[in-house]
């Protein structure tokens, strides 16, 4: 543990995570300034159970007190090495199956502001650190803003490459489904839900098996919690299935499989089953682009922040590099 002048004290543990904590991180997940699903127990820890062996995983904590009478704050973090000694430095873990890198922070203004400056005055080298997939405008976004004001450090900030075409229009034309339109949220029809998307998958004839694996693992344990929602359609040409997260009447569209997955009506339709669903649009992170119907705006960005008086050498060349490339999309 560290002591931060925020007053918080910083822990960083490995996996599996204990029954002492699981509890409080199960709280703070379910209230949080920011919902991150992909950061709720039930993701992340069949995540780490799969995939941690290719990183040295962690969790960093964020408590009010050394006493740890409440959980203000928590990110899955990676040990890094600092150069060719055996000295490692804390940073923020970035994984393809992570999507969004917004930590977990109290609802309470205040104590979230505590907590992500313990949070950042404890990661990277001491110089400079990086963060992707903080959704641009949010909560999280605006404290990384007010933080760095507050405590001089420079920051850069580049829009990510987008997830839809751009439309975001909230109604859907009126469309039929031709064919069979299906729903999912209980945790016995997502058992059998999920078998049915992985068999549109085009990976099922790949060799990823971890990935089948740590899927059938996650949805049991979303589901148990009422945190996934699972849509498909079926018609006489084709087929589409999704996997959307869940919190309370948002979703966030995750995984899309079938040889409809790229058709805009499939798309609008399953989407709007989803939101029907739940109470409100999902938001859209899945690949290929939608067209944005029937989705809720979603755009995020990576933050670049200089903690040094000066940025480090080559710093600069490395952000233009990056706007460059977010540009094309």
């Amino acid at each position: 543990m560290s002591k931060v002048a925020s007053g918080c004290v910083v822990e960083v543990i490995g996996h599996p995570v204990p029954a002492s904590i699981s509890a409080a991180w199960e709280a703070l997940a379910a209230d949080s300034l920011e919902a991150n699903p992909f950061l709720s127990p039930g993701y992340l820890q069949p995540l780490a159970q799969h995939y941690a062996r290719e990183a040295e995983w962690r969790l960093a904590l964020v408590w009010q007190d050394s006493a740890r009478t409440r959980l203000l704050g928590m990110a899955p973090v990676a040990l890094a090495r600092t150069g060719r000694g055996p000295a490692r430095m804390v940073v923020p873990l970035v994984h393809r199956l992570l999507p969004l890198g917004h930590p977990l922070l109290s609802a309470d203004p205040e104590e979230a502001r505590r907590a992500l400056d313990a949070l950042v005055l404890h990661l990277g080298d001491g110089l400079a650190f990086d963060l992707a997939g903080i959704p641009r405008g949010g909560p999280t976004s605006q404290l990384l803003g007010a933080l760095c004001e507050a405590r001089g450090w420079v920051h850069d900030t580049i829009k990510d490459a987008p997830l839809t075409h751009g439309l975001h229009l909230r109604a859907v034309p009126a469309m039929r489904a031709e064919g069979r339109l299906w729903v999912m949220t209980t945790p016995a029809d997502i058992r059998d839900g999920v078998e049915q998307l992985l068999a549109l998958s085009p990976e099922r004839k790949g060799a990823d098996a971890t990935s089948f694996t740590f899927l059938r693992a996650m949805s049991r344990t979303m589901a148990q919690r009422e945190g996934l929602v699972l849509a498909g359609l079926e018609t006489a040409v084709g087929h589409v299935g999704v996997m959307a997260l869940r919190q309370g009447t948002q979703a966030w569209l995750w995984r899309m499989d079938g040889t409809l997955m790229s058709d805009p009506a499939s798309q609008a339709l399953v989407c709007a089953a989803i939101g029907r669903a739940t109470g409100a649009p999902p938001y859209a992170l899945v690949k290929p682009r939608l067209t944005g119907l029937g989705c809720a705006p979603l755009v995020t960005q990576s933050w670049s922040i200089i903690k040094a008086r000066h940025r480090p050498a080559g710093r600069s060349m490395m952000l233009t590099a990056r706007r460059m490339a977010a540009s094309i999309f």
